[in-house]
């Protein structure tokens, strides 16, 4: 058997006004910390551990430093500043969950990669899981959902691009448009990764994540995808709901 060529893929986590909160680069030693050109003498000195690379004068919002990331890096991995943990969502009660050796979660994205490559998928990523009980041990893998900004990949030629004139979204509009393109991706629902205070910590996109906004980004979602995109409601596992937060869900 032919011995399957290396996949190299960047960790690259985007990062704005948290250079001494950078919490991911104890899961991912080997990440690229990409931040605001004015902000990279602070990034570098408080994280001298990781590569810090400064954006050019011109991007000047998180999603136009996604674009940037997708234009400037082939085969990706995209992470949040702020993740706290990595799980196996099939541990039994007794057992620990959390997967806290940073060779071992780039092992596992790695394969992740590989699988999605092997089907033909141009992107890759884990679900958000806001209970233990929501994972079907019998459903291991999705391949249409919602993929995450906070743990997403790309593999090289994936043409996608987000719609920057979007304070924030933008990782419903590429799941979408990565279905409408591609028609699929690779979600191992095994594992998943945490983040810390979604919607309440300082920096990042929370500054420009308001009621108004995500009406407003609701509204250009359905306008672009259908009915595929619907208003979120309160469920069993997720009680309390912003006003403008949206679903999709594809039907095939």
């Amino acid at each position: 058997m032919a011995k399957q060529k290396k996949l190299n893929i960047d960790v690259l986590c985007p990062s704005k006004g948290r250079f001494s909160k950078v919490m991911t680069k104890r899961l991912f030693p080997n990440l690229k910390l990409i931040v605001r050109h004015d902000e990279v003498d602070q990034y570098k000195e408080a994280n001298p551990d990781v590569e810090v690379i400064g954006t050019p004068a011109s991007v000047k919002s998180l999603v136009a430093t996604r674009q940037w990331m997708l234009e400037k890096f082939g085969t990706q991995f995209m992470v949040d500043d702020d993740i706290v943990s990595f799980k196996r969502m099939y541990a039994e009660p007794s057992e620990p969950a959390s997967i806290d050796d940073p060779e071992l979660v780039m092992q596992i994205v790695e394969m992740n990669a590989w699988m999605a490559q092997a089907i033909g998928a141009k992107m890759w990523g884990y679900q958000s899981w806001q209970n233990p009980t929501e994972y079907v041990s019998q459903k291991p893998f999705r391949f249409t959902t919602f993929l995450n900004n906070s743990y997403m990949g790309f593999l090289d030629g994936h043409d996608l691009a987000y719609r920057t004139d979007m304070e924030e979204a933008e990782d419903y509009y590429i799941s979408c448009l990565n279905v409408f393109k591609n028609r699929y991706m690779f979600v191992d629902r095994r594992f998943t990764f945490s983040t810390k205070d979604n919607f309440l910590s300082d920096g990042g996109c929370n500054d420009v994540r308001t009621t108004d906004v995500m009406m407003k980004n609701t509204l250009i979602l359905r306008r672009t995808f259908g009915e595929v995109v619907t208003t979120k409601k309160a469920t069993n596992t997720k009680k309390h709901v912003h006003k403008g937060e949206r679903s999709i869900s594809f039907p095939f």
